[in-house]
């Protein structure tokens, strides 16, 4: 793997050491639990459980060989089983949270002491890869995170090898219910101002991250992406 500077390991993650701690470095097992629960993602988002892990499926398997990046990974809800039984490509899930990644570490290594998998401590803007290193991306659940997306989306492309297959998944006010709790979630500063499908998709206007696909399914946005080979 090709990197930009040099990497500490940690009780088997990789990480930069000048990293601050991770704003879920406490809220992780919550977050888990929550988005975890089907009556939630059914009534809330208007979205089912498999419709995540069935998207991540896609993005794991776009390619045979070749690294697999899911950033920001998170505890890995709708992943950590499709990851431990992969028996392809290297999966690199990052995060900024210590503690999610040990978290995450812990459940994919009980299914699968061997699974082909790597953790890394790094930010999603500023991740420690070569340019053009990464074969295909999965983001699920951070592009609403940002108040700014482009200099996330920059960094993603940045990082993907051209023609390479970027897959992400956002929060979308669309879904009236969605939108209600969206503007809840952004007033106690868990999310960013909520957006409709259309302005996410905008966000892709000035990346060189090329839309290929894209499909709501109630207040969830998901899109697949083609990095420009100029």
């Amino acid at each position: 793997m090709d990197l930009r500077y040099t990497l500490v390991n940690k009780d088997g993650i990789l990480e930069n050491e000048k990293l601050p701690k991770g704003k879920y470095d406490i809220f992780y097992r919550v977050y888990d639990l929550l988005v975890s629960n089907e009556l939630y993602n059914v009534i809330v988002w208007g979205n089912k459980k498999e419709n995540y892990i069935n998207f991540a499926r896609r993005a794991l398997e776009a390619e045979e060989k070749g690294y697999l990046l899911d950033v920001p990974c998170g505890p890995a809800t709708f992943t950590y089983r499709l990851y431990a039984q992969n028996q392809n490509r290297l999966v690199i899930l990052n995060d900024i949270s210590h503690n999610t990644l040990r978290f995450v570490r812990r459940r994919i290594l009980k299914l699968n002491p061997q699974a082909k998998t790597l953790f890394l401590r790094s930010s999603a803007l500023d991740m420690p890869f070569a340019d053009s290193s990464i074969d295909t991306v999965l983001s699920q659940g951070f592009l609403h995170i940002m108040d700014a997306p482009l200099p996330f989306l920059l960094e993603v492309s940045r990082v993907l090898r051209p023609s390479g297959l970027a897959f992400f998944s956002s929060l979308v006010s669309d879904r009236p219910i969605a939108s209600i709790y969206m503007k809840f979630l952004h007033a106690i500063g868990q999310i960013a101002q909520p957006h409709r499908a259309d302005e996410v998709l905008n966000f892709f206007r000035k990346t060189d991250l090329k839309i290929i696909s894209h499909e709501r399914i109630g207040g969830m946005l998901y899109i697949i992406a083609r990095k420009s080979n100029i």
